[in-house]
């Protein structure tokens, strides 16, 4: 009971300190200089992307949403005219349905995708026609790490050494940040075995922001997985659906471990449009508010 008060006073105090540093470099002639790591779960409907920011530079995690978003407007708004890479976590629509868009909109540097073979003929069109542009292609499994700039990211699963099902059970699974700064877990679509997986082949995954898997389905996300992450915000990317996504379930398992007083802190982009996050030095991610 006692580690468990701890780490609740110590995320509130680390929240209050990360407040201040905001309001602070706001507040004066800092703010100009201020240049955090920045995350957007972007509002692309049914579907999951997320833009990462890191010194000027645009990494993009998965790349699918409803069939009338306009991708070149959307990246554009958030200020993109180059991606140094795209990460595809595994070859369903709502994770890849923009990226012929985007690779033909803006340079892009590599492409990065996980070991699905689900639908092979799909992901080898796609990865066919980005060597056409020039763009590095590359396959990740863990364990294994990649450098963005100031981030670190690290591939959690699947590991290398695993044979996993076709689609969903094949997410990539990346955990962005650095140990000084704090971490984001992206997960795809991963359930229930996988993440008792990653809990296995990793010592931690603690992050500041999970990124809630498989849009909040009800065989995800259980108790012993969250706990782990131990998130201060929980982020959902969902739109309407026929599947009741996210499931009241999950939302309950969330708020469970992460404290009813923190209900608040359980985001979806149906509710809420764009999810934006910065990294404070130091202190972690915390939720910026436009």
């Amino acid at each position: 009971m006692e580690a468990i008060l701890f780490k609740i006073i110590n995320r509130y105090f680390k929240l209050f300190v990360c407040l201040n540093i905001i309001l602070f470099c706001r507040c004066t002639d800092n703010y100009h200089n201020y240049d955090p790591n920045r995350l957007v779960v972007i509002d692309v409907g049914q579907g999951l992307s997320c833009l990462v920011q890191s010194q000027g530079d645009f990494w993009l995690l998965d790349a699918g949403g409803d069939s009338t978003l306009n991708w070149e407007k959307t990246l554009k708004q958030h200020h993109v005219k180059k991606l140094k890479g795209v990460l595809i976590s595994h070859w369903h629509l709502d994770h890849y349905s923009g990226l012929t868009e985007i690779i033909t909109a803006f340079p892009v540097d590599s492409l990065w995708y996980g070991p699905d073979n689900g639908y092979a003929y799909i992901s080898k069109t796609l990865i066919s026609t980005a060597q056409k542009q020039q763009i590095g292609t590359r396959k990740l499994q863990g364990p294994q790490n990649l450098q963005w700039n100031s981030l670190e990211a690290q591939v959690l699963w699947p590991q290398i050494h695993t044979n996993t099902a076709e689609g969903n059970p094949s997410s990539l699974v990346i955990r962005v940040g650095s140990p000084q700064h704090g971490w984001f877990l992206f997960t795809g679509d991963i359930g229930f075995a996988e993440e008792e997986q990653i809990l296995i082949y990793n010592n931690s995954i603690e992050s500041d922001i999970l990124i809630v898997p498989h849009h909040g389905s009800g065989n995800s996300s259980s108790v012993a997985f969250v706990g782990a992450v131990n998130p201060f915000f929980a982020a959902i990317s969902v739109g309407k659906n026929p599947w009741g996504l996210p499931r009241q379930e999950v939302l309950d398992r969330l708020q469970l471990v992460m404290g009813k007083s923190r209900k608040n802190d359980i985001l979806r982009t149906d509710q809420k449009g764009d999810l934006h996050f910065l990294q404070v030095k130091h202190f972690g991610w915390t939720q910026e508010t436009h």
